[in-house]
């Protein structure tokens, strides 16, 4: 008899004690509505801020329920009702992630408001969150190297860019990655501290918002666009504001990541960023049930793709990296590069002809992919030492072109994200054949700012203008408008590769015309750089 109670009372512990270890594992829970809200889109200030809706209303897109938060009391039942920790939620996607056992999921499951839950990764990572992000001590100077980011400017015309003036300021960018070792630390970044264009900065791996450890690769990214270390090391966007988002965790590689990036994108958009990079992507996870095969780059299936083109609906102009599968028995893109809105960016060296690692379209339902490309074939960047170096991948690639769009944004304010994905395509050296190389090829600033040059001739013509426009003889006259001082005046030709082939220096009299001789350039397009001090004028012109 007493035997037989020990043997119960064994039975008894043991099941507690499995009870007391078993597995917890992460999850995504889907709701079937948002019925009775607490938010209203009548009142979207609740839930977005003004920089948010501002865009929104700029391009004339509205406020919907998808933008509403996830329902509160669901949340509470999945707490509170069953016990599972809830953790990130995403209102485009209208669930939460949770830790839970298989026991609380089928609970979760019961509950008549869940629509599905998915497996998204194995065990337990996730804490309470923590506002830990450290001070910034921005003390670390770069070693000098003979490496300079001039080439990689100079490939996308943005050297011209900044002289004009647009560095992107005003602009926002997020930019999504596995972690900012040493930002926080390097002189190269200095300027965001003391400019206050840190917006915000969000771990969504360990729910935290330290951002600077795991990894230096977005610290890298982050310096192709945010980088101001005198004129060595330069940005395409060094002026803008930022939101540092840590959405991949570079120890696993589970589906999580996708939805980490979601929620990123989330809270990227409710701040109000202009701009989101994302040099990341995926195929092949660690669970091989999750990975997706070459007919799910369709635009429509992974995860982190759907919420690309959620994300672009919302006024957001997405970039990403097209991947560096190249060589590899995979050698097409990843996802979310397969999202019909996201502007998808491959790697090119210094000849302009594809890197070989860069990864190959098109796309499952046959379009052309990448969408445009940059240099990244040893493009220049700050690493995880703080010092410059050089690195290789469709990674360095594409925030070049999203600091090249928001500073072309910050030059046409007036334009959607969609007019200005397909400016900055029209502007690239492969327009004319685009292929599965390099898309539609390298952005040009100079023709894309030229492609607008026309719409805004009248207001140039108020200081000066050139005329007859085409040019059909040898000469060209240049028509000042002699209000303005023009002492010191120079005027350049420039063609679409940026190169100056004419340069004048003109001895101003007090004259309203001068004769120009342009019998030397050979017909097409130029830009007539018309210079005053530090002010300066563009038209375009044609020579037939």
């Amino acid at each position: 008899m007493v035997k037989s109670k020990i043997v119960i009372i064994g039975i008894l512990a043991l099941l507690q004690s499995s009870q007391l270890f078993a597995q917890t594992d992460r999850y995504m829970v889907f709701f079937t509505d948002k019925d009775n809200s607490n938010y209203s889109i009548s009142n979207p200030e609740e839930f977005l801020s003004q920089r948010s809706i501002l865009r929104r209303t700029n391009q004339g897109i509205s406020i919907t329920e998808e933008d509403l938060p996830v329902n509160h009391s669901y949340i509470q039942g999945i707490s509170e009702i069953v016990g599972a920790d809830v953790y990130h939620k995403t209102k485009w996607l209208n669930g939460v992630m949770v830790q839970a056992t298989s026991d609380e999921l089928t609970q979760i499951e019961a509950l008549s408001y869940v629509e599905s839950t998915e497996f998204i990764a194995p065990g337990s990572k996730l804490g309470g969150f923590i506002d830990n992000a450290p001070t910034w001590n921005v003390a670390t100077e770069p070693e000098t190297t003979t490496n300079s980011s001039g080439f990689q400017l100079r490939q996308l015309r943005v050297n011209y860019m900044q002289e004009d003036g647009y560095t992107g300021d005003g602009m926002m960018i997020a930019v999504m990655d596995g972690g900012f070792t040493m930002t926080n630390e390097s002189k190269a970044f200095e300027h965001i501290l003391e400019n206050d264009k840190l917006i915000a900065s969000m771990d969504f791996v360990d729910n935290d918002t330290d951002v600077y450890h795991s990894s230096s690769h977005g610290t890298s990214v982050l310096s192709c666009i945010a980088a101001k270390y005198n004129d060595q090391m330069v940005g395409t966007a060094y002026d803008a504001s930022f939101i540092l988002c840590k959405t991949e965790d570079v120890s696993e590689e589970y589906r999580i990541e996708e939805y980490n990036w979601v929620v990123a994108a989330e809270f990227a958009d409710s701040i109000g960023v202009d701009v989101i990079n994302s040099s990341v992507g995926y195929n092949s996870f660690d669970d091989p049930s999750m990975s997706y095969e070459y007919e799910d780059l369709d635009g429509e299936t992974s995860v982190i793709t759907r919420a690309q083109d959620i994300a672009f609906s919302k006024g957001i102009l997405t970039i990403t990296s097209a991947g560096n599968s190249g060589n590899s028995s995979w050698r097409f893109i990843t996802t979310p590069s397969d999202a019909k809105n996201v502007l998808a960016v491959g790697a090119v060296d210094a000849s302009g002809n594809k890197a070989s690692f860069s990864s190959f379209g098109p796309t499952a339902d046959g379009r052309t992919k990448p969408d445009v490309a940059a240099y990244g074939s040893g493009t220049v960047i700050i690493n995880g030492s703080g010092n410059i170096s050089t690195k290789n991948g469709t990674s360095f690639a594409a925030p070049l072109v999203a600091g090249f769009a928001a500073s072309l944004w910050q030059a046409r304010p007036e334009l959607t994200n969609t007019q200005l994905k397909q400016l900055i395509i029209s502007s690239a050296s492969n327009i004319t054949d685009p292929n599965n190389e390099i898309g539609n090829g390298i952005p040009n600033y100079l023709i894309a700012v030229d492609k607008e040059v026309l719409n805004v001739q009248e207001i140039l013509a108020q200081d000066a203008n050139v005329y007859p426009n085409p040019v059909s003889g040898n000469y060209i006259t240049l028509q000042l408008n002699n209000d303005l001082n023009w002492s010191g005046l120079k005027v350049a030709f420039i063609d679409m590769n940026g190169k100056s082939v004419i340069k004048e220096k003109i001895n101003y009299q007090g004259e309203s015309r001068y004769t120009l001789d342009v019998s030397t350039l050979s017909k097409g397009a130029y830009i007539v750089k018309i210079s005053v001090g530090n002010k300066s004028r563009k038209i375009r012109i044609l020579k037939n």
